[in-house]
């Protein structure tokens, strides 16, 4: 069995975007269940939820594919970005091959169907990106922060 080192973390929850916040929240029972804001939630029975609060670790991320990347992706690239900063790991040729990237999804980006479906019933099938295969699969955070990170193990 091989042996790994966690030496960096990087989070975006609820309770906070780096591990000092939400460590701190964590430890004082701070509640981060709130009204859902992000989507109308009206015609839902349920009206809260914890959302995760924009980031500001998108630098460095052009606003095209900024854009293009659904927001689970976008906080997937944030963390790991700020995994890699607190690590103190210099990514070079020969660790590029060696990094591993380790992180359970159950769902696929909910922000991506939705927009897609919303496009699909207002303007038929033909309007459907063709990115959303892509954008819909619950591996695609893993492969937006191999991709950031240039990646090759």
């Amino acid at each position: 069995m091989r042996k790994i080192v966690i030496t960096g973390i990087g989070i975006c929850s609820p309770l906070g975007n780096c591990p000092e916040s939400f460590i701190a929240s964590a430890l004082v029972g701070k509640n981060a269940i709130g009204p859902i804001s992000k989507i109308d939630a009206s015609d839902f029975a349920v009206h809260i939820g914890g959302e995760i609060k924009e980031t500001d670790h998108y630098e460095g991320l052009s606003s095209k594919k900024h854009g293009l990347l659904p927001r689970i992706a976008r906080w997937a690239v944030s963390a790991a970005r700020a995994a890699v900063s607190d690590a103190e790991l210099e990514l070079t040729e020969a660790t590029r091959r060696s990094v591993d990237i380790v992180m359970g999804v159950g769902a696929p980006s909910l922000d991506a169907v939705e927009e897609q479906a919303v496009k699909i019933s207002k303007e038929g099938p033909d309007a459907a990106s063709l990115s959303t295969p892509i954008l819909m699969n619950p591996c695609n955070p893993a492969i937006q922060i191999g991709i950031d990170l240039d990646l090759r193990g």
